[in-house]
Protein backbone atom coordinates (compact mmCIF):
# COMPACT_ATOMS: atom_id res chain seq x y z
CA UNK A 1 0.00 0.00 0.00
CA UNK A 2 1.56 3.37 -0.99
CA UNK A 3 1.93 5.82 2.11
CA UNK A 4 1.75 9.50 2.50
CA UNK A 5 5.06 10.80 3.79
CA UNK A 6 5.54 13.77 5.69
CA UNK A 7 8.50 15.73 5.62
CA UNK A 8 9.92 19.28 6.66
CA UNK A 9 12.91 20.24 4.80
CA UNK A 10 13.30 23.74 5.88
CA UNK A 11 17.09 24.57 6.39
CA UNK A 12 19.78 26.84 5.73
CA UNK A 13 18.88 28.02 2.27
CA UNK A 14 21.79 29.46 1.73
CA UNK A 15 24.16 25.82 1.72
CA UNK A 16 24.97 23.40 -0.74
CA UNK A 17 25.03 21.21 1.86
CA UNK A 18 21.77 21.44 3.56
CA UNK A 19 20.10 20.03 0.43
CA UNK A 20 22.53 17.41 -0.07
CA UNK A 21 21.49 15.72 2.72
CA UNK A 22 18.07 16.52 2.55
CA UNK A 23 17.87 14.91 -1.10
CA UNK A 24 19.46 12.11 -0.21
CA UNK A 25 17.13 11.48 2.69
CA UNK A 26 13.69 12.27 0.09
CA UNK A 27 15.30 9.97 -2.50
CA UNK A 28 14.80 7.44 -0.09
CA UNK A 29 11.14 7.89 0.97
CA UNK A 30 10.02 8.33 -2.50
CA UNK A 31 10.16 4.69 -3.14
CA UNK A 32 7.73 4.30 -0.20
CA UNK A 33 5.04 6.72 -0.88
CA UNK A 34 4.01 10.10 -2.22
CA UNK A 35 5.81 12.61 -0.18
CA UNK A 36 4.65 15.73 1.33
CA UNK A 37 7.27 18.02 1.72
CA UNK A 38 7.39 21.89 3.60
CA UNK A 39 9.77 24.16 2.55
CA UNK A 40 8.40 27.17 4.01
CA UNK A 41 10.19 30.48 2.41
CA UNK A 42 12.89 28.54 0.91
CA UNK A 43 13.46 29.54 -2.52
CA UNK A 44 12.58 27.99 -5.76
CA UNK A 45 16.52 27.18 -6.05
CA UNK A 46 16.78 25.26 -2.71
CA UNK A 47 13.16 23.09 -3.41
CA UNK A 48 15.25 22.35 -7.14
CA UNK A 49 18.27 20.94 -5.45
CA UNK A 50 15.60 18.72 -3.39
CA UNK A 51 15.41 16.53 -6.70
CA UNK A 52 11.53 15.52 -5.59
CA UNK A 53 9.30 13.45 -7.80
CA UNK A 54 6.73 14.56 -9.82
CA UNK A 55 4.41 13.01 -7.65
CA UNK A 56 5.38 14.99 -4.77
CA UNK A 57 3.03 17.47 -2.98
CA UNK A 58 4.59 20.66 -1.74
CA UNK A 59 3.81 23.11 1.25
CA UNK A 60 4.90 26.86 2.37
CA UNK A 61 2.67 27.18 4.88
CA UNK A 62 2.84 25.14 8.40
CA UNK A 63 -0.46 25.04 9.25
CA UNK A 64 -1.35 24.41 5.49
CA UNK A 65 0.78 21.05 5.95
CA UNK A 66 -0.16 20.05 9.05
CA UNK A 67 -3.62 20.09 8.60
CA UNK A 68 -3.36 18.15 5.76
CA UNK A 69 -1.13 15.21 7.79
CA UNK A 70 -3.84 15.59 10.12
CA UNK A 71 -6.31 14.44 7.79
CA UNK A 72 -4.35 11.81 6.02
CA UNK A 73 -5.86 8.10 5.86
CA UNK A 74 -5.47 5.31 8.92
CA UNK A 75 -2.77 3.14 8.28
CA UNK A 76 -1.45 5.56 5.55
CA UNK A 77 0.59 7.91 7.02
CA UNK A 78 3.91 8.49 8.26
CA UNK A 79 6.11 11.35 9.62
CA UNK A 80 9.68 11.82 9.04
CA UNK A 81 11.66 14.85 10.63
CA UNK A 82 14.30 17.15 8.17
CA UNK A 83 17.90 15.70 8.82
CA UNK A 84 20.43 18.02 10.19
CA UNK A 85 21.25 19.30 13.64
CA UNK A 86 19.59 19.87 16.57
CA UNK A 87 20.04 23.21 17.88
CA UNK A 88 19.09 21.91 21.56
CA UNK A 89 18.05 25.66 22.20
CA UNK A 90 14.32 26.64 23.91
CA UNK A 91 13.13 27.74 20.97
CA UNK A 92 13.64 24.56 19.17
CA UNK A 93 11.98 22.98 22.11
CA UNK A 94 9.20 25.07 22.00
CA UNK A 95 8.70 23.67 18.59
CA UNK A 96 9.15 20.61 19.21
CA UNK A 97 6.81 19.94 21.85
CA UNK A 98 3.94 21.82 19.38
CA UNK A 99 4.47 19.36 16.98
CA UNK A 100 3.99 16.45 19.36
CA UNK A 101 -0.14 16.22 19.23
CA UNK A 102 1.07 15.83 15.39
CA UNK A 103 3.18 12.58 16.00
CA UNK A 104 0.98 10.90 18.44
CA UNK A 105 -1.60 11.73 15.97
CA UNK A 106 -0.08 9.64 13.39
CA UNK A 107 0.95 6.80 15.89
CA UNK A 108 -2.39 6.69 16.52
CA UNK A 109 -3.50 5.90 12.67
CA UNK A 110 -0.86 3.34 13.15
CA UNK A 111 2.03 5.08 11.25
CA UNK A 112 6.04 5.48 12.16
CA UNK A 113 7.74 8.61 13.11
CA UNK A 114 11.39 8.85 12.46
CA UNK A 115 14.13 11.07 13.00
CA UNK A 116 16.60 9.79 10.36
CA UNK A 117 20.52 11.75 9.90
CA UNK A 118 19.93 13.81 12.61
CA UNK A 119 22.58 15.58 15.42
CA UNK A 120 22.91 17.43 18.63
CA UNK A 121 25.15 20.55 17.75
CA UNK A 122 28.54 19.34 18.73
CA UNK A 123 29.70 21.35 21.92
CA UNK A 124 26.38 21.98 23.08
CA UNK A 125 25.44 22.54 26.79
CA UNK A 126 21.52 21.07 27.11
CA UNK A 127 18.43 22.65 29.56
CA UNK A 128 15.56 20.66 30.32
CA UNK A 129 17.35 17.04 29.47
CA UNK A 130 14.78 15.43 30.56
CA UNK A 131 12.05 16.68 28.22
CA UNK A 132 14.08 16.91 25.53
CA UNK A 133 14.34 13.05 26.49
CA UNK A 134 10.89 12.80 26.52
CA UNK A 135 9.95 14.20 23.22
CA UNK A 136 12.63 12.50 21.48
CA UNK A 137 11.02 9.18 22.54
CA UNK A 138 7.89 9.90 20.67
CA UNK A 139 9.77 8.91 17.40
CA UNK A 140 9.48 5.31 16.39
CA UNK A 141 13.10 5.57 15.54
CA UNK A 142 16.06 7.66 15.64
CA UNK A 143 19.22 7.22 13.39
CA UNK A 144 21.59 9.91 14.53
CA UNK A 145 24.93 11.04 12.37
CA UNK A 146 27.46 11.68 15.58
CA UNK A 147 27.90 8.92 18.15
CA UNK A 148 28.00 11.68 21.29
CA UNK A 149 24.32 12.63 20.28
CA UNK A 150 23.62 8.74 21.32
CA UNK A 151 25.90 9.03 23.91
CA UNK A 152 23.93 12.68 25.41
CA UNK A 153 20.07 11.01 25.26
CA UNK A 154 21.04 6.94 25.50
CA UNK A 155 18.80 6.04 22.65
CA UNK A 156 18.63 5.54 18.85
CA UNK A 157 21.49 4.11 16.22
CA UNK A 158 24.15 5.95 14.50
CA UNK A 159 24.56 6.18 11.02
CA UNK A 160 27.02 8.05 8.54
CA UNK A 161 26.27 11.78 7.95
CA UNK A 162 23.47 10.88 4.83
CA UNK A 163 25.56 12.97 2.24
CA UNK A 164 28.23 10.25 2.23
CA UNK A 165 25.81 8.14 0.57
CA UNK A 166 27.39 8.38 -3.12
CA UNK A 167 26.61 4.89 -4.56
CA UNK A 168 29.14 6.16 -7.77
CA UNK A 169 31.72 6.61 -6.07
CA UNK A 170 34.68 6.17 -8.18
CA UNK A 171 38.16 7.74 -7.58
CA UNK A 172 38.89 7.48 -10.98
CA UNK A 173 42.67 7.66 -12.23
CA UNK A 174 42.74 11.23 -13.79
CA UNK A 175 45.54 13.30 -12.75
CA UNK A 176 44.66 14.93 -9.56
CA UNK A 177 47.19 18.40 -9.11
CA UNK A 178 44.55 20.64 -7.38
CA UNK A 179 44.50 21.92 -3.99
CA UNK A 180 40.97 23.46 -2.99
CA UNK A 181 40.93 25.39 0.18
CA UNK A 182 37.21 26.44 1.43
CA UNK A 183 36.88 28.05 4.80
CA UNK A 184 34.28 29.50 6.90
CA UNK A 185 33.44 32.99 7.16
CA UNK A 186 31.53 32.93 10.40
CA UNK A 187 35.21 31.75 12.02
CA UNK A 188 38.69 33.74 12.65
CA UNK A 189 40.54 34.56 9.81
CA UNK A 190 43.12 32.53 9.31
CA UNK A 191 46.79 33.78 10.33
CA UNK A 192 49.79 34.59 8.52
CA UNK A 193 51.42 30.73 9.31
CA UNK A 194 48.32 29.26 7.74
CA UNK A 195 49.04 31.28 4.84
CA UNK A 196 52.46 30.69 4.63
CA UNK A 197 52.23 26.64 5.68
CA UNK A 198 49.72 26.07 2.72
CA UNK A 199 51.60 28.54 0.43
CA UNK A 200 55.04 25.92 0.97
CA UNK A 201 52.68 22.83 0.51
CA UNK A 202 51.15 23.94 -2.57
CA UNK A 203 54.87 24.94 -3.69
CA UNK A 204 56.43 21.85 -3.08
CA UNK A 205 53.65 19.30 -4.24
CA UNK A 206 52.97 21.43 -7.43
CA UNK A 207 49.70 22.00 -6.57
CA UNK A 208 47.02 24.91 -7.98
CA UNK A 209 45.08 26.33 -5.53
CA UNK A 210 41.60 27.21 -5.96
CA UNK A 211 38.97 28.50 -3.52
CA UNK A 212 35.69 26.90 -3.38
CA UNK A 213 32.47 28.20 -1.71
CA UNK A 214 29.87 25.92 -0.72
CA UNK A 215 27.83 28.44 1.35
CA UNK A 216 27.27 31.97 0.09
CA UNK A 217 28.11 33.59 3.39
CA UNK A 218 31.70 31.85 3.29
CA UNK A 219 32.30 33.94 -0.04
CA UNK A 220 34.21 37.02 1.23
CA UNK A 221 36.41 35.01 3.50
CA UNK A 222 36.90 32.94 -0.23
CA UNK A 223 37.97 36.41 -1.69
CA UNK A 224 40.06 36.98 0.72
CA UNK A 225 42.41 33.93 0.43
CA UNK A 226 42.14 33.84 -3.10
CA UNK A 227 43.87 37.19 -2.86
CA UNK A 228 46.29 35.09 -0.49
CA UNK A 229 47.11 32.77 -2.42
CA UNK A 230 46.65 34.29 -6.37
CA UNK A 231 44.03 31.53 -6.63
CA UNK A 232 41.24 30.63 -8.74
CA UNK A 233 37.55 31.08 -7.39
CA UNK A 234 34.80 29.19 -7.58
CA UNK A 235 32.91 31.03 -5.49
CA UNK A 236 28.95 31.34 -5.12
CA UNK A 237 27.72 34.12 -7.40
CA UNK A 238 24.28 35.12 -6.18
CA UNK A 239 22.82 34.15 -9.79
CA UNK A 240 23.87 30.42 -10.17
CA UNK A 241 21.93 27.96 -8.18
CA UNK A 242 22.13 25.10 -5.64
CA UNK A 243 21.87 22.64 -8.40
CA UNK A 244 24.45 23.85 -10.67
CA UNK A 245 26.93 25.24 -7.56
CA UNK A 246 27.12 22.02 -6.38
CA UNK A 247 27.93 21.00 -10.32
CA UNK A 248 30.37 23.33 -10.32
CA UNK A 249 32.60 22.42 -7.36
CA UNK A 250 31.98 18.64 -7.69
CA UNK A 251 34.05 19.45 -10.85
CA UNK A 252 36.83 20.94 -8.87
CA UNK A 253 36.98 18.14 -6.59
CA UNK A 254 37.62 15.39 -9.03
CA UNK A 255 40.47 16.98 -9.78
CA UNK A 256 41.76 17.91 -6.59
CA UNK A 257 44.10 15.71 -4.15
CA UNK A 258 43.74 17.26 -0.96
CA UNK A 259 41.12 19.74 0.65
CA UNK A 260 41.75 22.07 3.04
CA UNK A 261 38.42 22.99 5.04
CA UNK A 262 36.57 23.45 7.95
CA UNK A 263 33.23 23.07 6.63
CA UNK A 264 31.65 19.83 7.24
CA UNK A 265 29.73 19.58 3.64
CA UNK A 266 32.80 20.68 1.71
CA UNK A 267 34.81 17.98 2.99
CA UNK A 268 32.17 15.45 2.33
CA UNK A 269 31.26 16.41 -0.63
CA UNK A 270 34.89 16.45 -1.67
CA UNK A 271 36.01 13.05 -0.28
CA UNK A 272 32.52 11.15 -2.09
CA UNK A 273 34.39 12.76 -5.35
CA UNK A 274 38.54 11.15 -4.42
CA UNK A 275 39.68 13.96 -3.04
CA UNK A 276 41.12 13.52 0.58
CA UNK A 277 40.05 15.29 3.71
CA UNK A 278 42.41 17.75 5.64
CA UNK A 279 40.61 20.24 8.87
CA UNK A 280 42.92 23.08 9.84
CA UNK A 281 40.77 24.79 12.51
CA UNK A 282 40.88 28.50 13.01
CA UNK A 283 38.53 28.02 16.90
CA UNK A 284 37.96 25.10 18.24
CA UNK A 285 35.28 22.63 17.36
CA UNK A 286 34.59 18.98 17.25
CA UNK A 287 31.41 19.13 14.72
CA UNK A 288 34.09 17.66 11.80
CA UNK A 289 35.90 15.51 14.48
CA UNK A 290 32.47 14.05 15.89
CA UNK A 291 30.89 13.05 11.76
CA UNK A 292 34.10 11.69 10.89
CA UNK A 293 34.47 9.41 14.10
CA UNK A 294 31.48 7.72 12.96
CA UNK A 295 33.46 6.75 9.74
CA UNK A 296 35.99 6.13 11.59
CA UNK A 297 38.34 8.59 9.75
CA UNK A 298 40.40 9.71 12.74
CA UNK A 299 43.23 12.37 12.81
CA UNK A 300 41.97 14.58 9.92
CA UNK A 301 42.58 17.44 12.32
CA UNK A 302 45.04 20.17 13.53
CA UNK A 303 44.64 23.78 15.06
CA UNK A 304 48.50 24.13 14.95
CA UNK A 305 49.87 27.45 14.08
CA UNK A 306 53.14 26.96 13.37
CA UNK A 307 54.03 26.92 9.92
CA UNK A 308 56.08 23.87 9.70
CA UNK A 309 54.00 21.42 11.77
CA UNK A 310 51.02 22.63 9.07
CA UNK A 311 53.00 21.35 6.27
CA UNK A 312 54.12 17.87 8.01
CA UNK A 313 50.19 17.91 9.18
CA UNK A 314 49.05 18.14 5.06
CA UNK A 315 52.24 16.42 3.74
CA UNK A 316 50.67 13.00 6.05
CA UNK A 317 47.39 13.53 5.04
CA UNK A 318 48.60 12.56 1.24
CA UNK A 319 49.45 9.13 2.25
CA UNK A 320 46.31 8.34 3.47
CA UNK A 321 44.29 7.96 -0.04
CA UNK A 322 44.22 4.00 0.63
CA UNK A 323 42.80 3.92 4.28
CA UNK A 324 40.40 6.92 3.26
CA UNK A 325 38.88 5.43 0.11
CA UNK A 326 38.10 1.81 2.25
CA UNK A 327 36.38 4.15 4.96
CA UNK A 328 34.52 5.86 2.20
CA UNK A 329 33.07 2.57 1.08
CA UNK A 330 32.51 1.02 4.59
CA UNK A 331 30.25 3.50 5.31
CA UNK A 332 28.20 3.81 1.83
CA UNK A 333 27.38 0.27 2.97
CA UNK A 334 26.52 1.31 6.55
CA UNK A 335 23.64 3.75 4.70
CA UNK A 336 22.56 1.23 1.56
CA UNK A 337 21.80 -0.81 5.37
CA UNK A 338 20.14 2.03 6.85
CA UNK A 339 18.55 3.05 3.73
CA UNK A 340 16.82 -0.95 3.12
CA UNK A 341 15.97 -0.82 7.00
CA UNK A 342 14.11 2.61 6.89
CA UNK A 343 11.94 1.71 3.30
CA UNK A 344 11.38 -1.32 5.38
CA UNK A 345 10.03 0.09 8.65
CA UNK A 346 7.61 2.55 6.17
CA UNK A 347 6.17 0.09 3.64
Amino acid sequence: MFKNIFVPVVGQFTNVGDAMHRRELLSWLKEVGTLHVYVGSAPKVFVDALDLPNTAKIYTNLFGWLWKLMWSPFGKTHFVFNPGEITVGVKRLLFECLLLPFEWGVKMKRGKVLRVGIAAVSNAVINYRSLWRFVLKQSDKIYWRTNDSKKMFGFGEVIPDLAFFTPKFKPGTDKRNILVVSMRGDRPEPGSNWIAAVKEFAIRKNFQIAIVSQVRMDNDRGSYLAEQFGATTYLWDDKVGHVEQEKIVREVYRKTQLVISDRLHVLIAAITDGALPSVILTRPSDKIKDHFDVVEIEGISSMSDVEKDLVDFLNNQLVREKEIYSKVRDAQYRLGIAKKEIISILS
